[in-house]
């Protein structure tokens, strides 16, 4: 147990209790044991066995709520949380665990600001432990917060250096794309409207960072082209134009492009709208070209797909 072969430990412990002869001190360390192996089941009866024997003991009262979090046993584990916190520490002292374990209690029974508290206290013990930004910004972002969600993964990859990944800049990147959206839907607010410009820049300086560390993903790719796409909300500029053909062309490079067609009409879509729109003003033959050359492509994967019908109609 000490040296952390708790499988060996789980072993020997079945054998010393056999004769019923153990004591609470006993139980605690099976029961961790069973704990960190991830055998929840088996250690939750014994933490029960060993709290009936000693109701406020530390250890177990940890384990305890440990274990509410890892079989997901939310609504009893609000309880457990606080008894545990309330327990008197004695020798023992709270590590940054215990605040993460009941933050985490708390976020799934929607108490999302005092998990952000615990969150906040488990960094203040444990500065380096960079991923707990990460569960904040997800706590957040199931409270609807995208922009402190965005926040604070942005906190995470100024702390993490090289440990952060392309998909922590497409986190940030999407909170912060929702936010833009939420912000635009108030259409009066002015203020609403400049905060919103803001996130989108964010948001498109996150996808190019992401098209940049993996560039035959359409991801980043599409992710900047709704983001421009909001940008530039009459598509008179074609601010999307160049990252929509781009997630044209990568999708349409990978194997089986078919499993992206969804992604393929969204950008055919704008393609012809735009072309559209310039031939509408210009008379351009090459814009009118293109309108019916990306609307059959809509086509193609979407035979019904009225947009395209509409756009090759007005061409008429």
């Amino acid at each position: 147990y000490q040296n952390g072969q708790y499988n060996k430990a789980i072993d020997s412990y079945k054998t010393f209790f056999a004769d019923g002869a153990y004591s609470v001190e006993d139980l605690t360390r099976y029961a961790a044991s069973l704990y960190f192996t991830e055998r929840y089941d088996e250690a939750s009866a014994l933490i029960q066995e060993g709290i009936s024997k000693d109701p406020n003991n530390f250890v177990l009262n940890r384990l305890l709520m440990y274990s509410a979090v890892e079989t997901a046993n939310y609504a009893n584990g609000l309880n457990i949380a606080q008894k545990f916190f309330s327990l008197n520490k004695g020798e023992n002292e709270y590590i940054s665990r215990d605040y993460m374990a009941y933050a985490k209690i708390l976020s799934e029974n929607d108490q999302f600001d005092k998990a952000l508290e615990q969150y906040e206290l488990a960094i203040k013990l444990d500065p380096e432990q960079y991923d707990v930004y990460k569960q904040i910004a997800e706590t957040l972002a199931n409270a609807g917060r995208t922009v402190e969600a965005g926040d604070y993964y942005n906190k995470y990859i100024n702390a993490a250096g090289e440990a952060v990944e392309a998909l922590d800049y497409f986190n940030m990147g999407r909170y912060y794309y929702m936010a833009a959206g939420a912000a635009l839907k108030d259409t009066t607010n002015v203020e609403a409207t400049a905060n919103a410009k803001e996130y989108l820049a964010k948001a498109d300086a996150a996808f190019a960072t992401v098209s940049e560390r993996i560039p035959d993903s359409h991801l980043g790719y599409l992710f900047r082209a709704r983001v421009n796409s909001l940008l530039d909300p009459e598509t008179t500029q074609g601010l999307a134009k160049p990252y929509y053909e781009k997630t044209v062309e990568v999708i349409l490079g990978k194997e089986n492009p078919s499993e992206n067609n969804r992604e393929l009409l969204e950008a055919y879509r704008y393609l012809s709208y735009y072309h559209y729109l310039r031939y509408d003003a210009t008379k351009s033959a090459e814009d009118k070209a293109n309108t019916i050359s990306y609307s059959q492509k809509m086509l193609e994967i979407d035979p019904t797909n009225s947009v395209a019908t509409q756009l090759l109609d007005a061409l008429k």
